[in-house]
């Protein structure tokens, strides 16, 4: 690594606390150069470690923006529920953050979850933040391209968004849910400083950070979160909170997280709602049930179908609850396709589901062993090894998730 590389590493690492590799840096460097027709790196690097525009323009670059709406939809659906509760309790506005909030998806996603749930701009009060200057603007012009809607149930983007050829507007009435800025978790500005929320959103940050890194992201967000409020953490990030003054929330696969002096009982899912003004939100279950015929499957071994079919229906077997039949299906898969890592990823996912922890394992090694970039192996082998115990194996694993993230981000930004 050349020593101005170095140095811009170390200064963006500053500036945003990411554990950045020296092939991002330089791929950001090198894009910024093409953009201003600069030849002489060296000098670039020198004007860029001072300019604070260069340095916005190569943190947009660094950073990975990627999200998409309803992402894990399990934790917007215990977010709902909470925030319906925390509202008929209070009988206040329920202030809630995203950070980082990426290009909006999060934060739009949990407004239209309260609109469903028949709540309007006076019941809560949402703030999106994210480092990146381009991801804010973003946020702000609410128009989404394809890849951000990849949920099973796509009904919410017909009641929410206006479609044109290549891209998808929200709604004036989400958009004005939400207010968006730029802020840094590790640097807040005064107004951060002073805030206090009821419901905080910060998923997959920490993987980005050294442990150092992470203690004071964990510490930032312990004084920004009410005692009696509820954090959603990413499911690699779940150990790592849970060693630094957090536990988990009775919300089932939300990766919910509560204060651990917090003595407050959390009301279940099933609690009472306010009067609906649209069909509320469904989980990904209800959503695959309601919305496709369901599927008789026989005792007898079904005749053997094509690999795509066979995993679409374990899927929507999952989605279901019938998790025996889908691991019938998903083992179907692999007669068929013995490489095929989706499926031993979908059997890693069941046998966690079973809390059969040691079978999960494998299955997970199996999948990144056939594709070493599948992000959601990784962060889920970072989990259960943080849950036995093995703080250096869920290290590596939360690494290694990170650096796949950053290479989908240096790709995307290539022209």
């Amino acid at each position: 690594m050349s020593e101005e590389t170095a140095a811009l590493q170390l200064r963006l690492r500053q500036l945003t606390g990411l554990d950045l590799t020296p092939i991002a840096v330089d791929t950001a460097v090198r894009k910024r150069m093409k953009d201003l027709h600069a030849n002489n790196r060296i000098a670039y690097v020198a004007q860029a470690m001072h300019k604070r525009d260069e340095l916005t323009a190569l943190i947009d670059l660094v950073v990975v923006p990627e999200s998409w709406f309803f992402r894990d939809v399990d934790a917007f659906n215990a977010a709902r529920s909470f925030v319906v509760t925390r509202l008929r309790e209070t009988n206040r506005p329920v202030h809630i953050l995203s950070i980082p909030c990426a290009g909006g998806e999060e934060p739009y996603s949990m407004a239209m979850a309260l609109l469903d749930a028949g709540l309007s701009q006076n019941d809560v009060s949402i703030e999106g933040i994210d480092i990146s200057l381009q991801a804010i603007e973003r946020a702000r012009q609410g128009t989404f391209q394809r890849n951000a809607f990849r949920t099973p149930d796509l009904s919410f983007r017909d009641r929410f968004f206006t479609s044109r050829a290549d891209a998808f507007d929200l709604v004036p009435e989400v958009r004005k849910m939400v207010r968006f800025r730029c802020g840094n978790l590790l640097n807040p500005d005064q107004q951060l400083q002073s805030s206090r929320f009821d419901l905080i959103f910060c998923r997959n940050l920490l993987i980005y950070f050294d442990e150092p890194t992470q203690r004071a992201a964990i510490a930032r967000l312990n004084d920004l979160l009410m005692n009696d409020g509820l954090l959603f953490a990413g499911y690699a990030e779940v150990t790592t909170f849970c060693q630094h003054g957090f536990s988990m929330a009775p919300f089932p696969k939300a990766f919910a997280l509560r204060k651990t002096n917090s003595v407050v009982q959390f009301a279940p899912l099933a609690c009472p709602k306010p009067p609906m003004r649209r069909s509320p939100m469904r989980t990904a279950a209800a959503a695959v049930a309601e919305s496709r015929p369901r599927l008789r499957i026989p005792e007898a071994a079904a005749p053997a179908a094509p690999l795509d079919d066979l995993l679409q229906r374990g899927r929507e077997l999952a989605d279901r609850g019938a998790f025996d039949d889908a691991e019938r299906a998903y083992r179907q898969c692999l007669q068929i396709a013995p490489d095929c890592a989706e499926a031993y990823f979908m059997l890693g996912l069941l046998n966690e589901q079973s809390n059969n922890i040691a079978a999960a394992a494998e299955y997970l090694r199996r999948t990144i062993y056939l594709d070493p970039n599948h992000y959601d192996a990784l962060c889920h082998l970072a989990l259960l090894a943080g849950h036995e115990g093995d703080s250096n194996t869920s290290e590596q694993y939360r690494r290694r998730a990170a650096r796949v993230y950053q290479r989908r981000s240096t790709e995307q930004n290539e022209p």
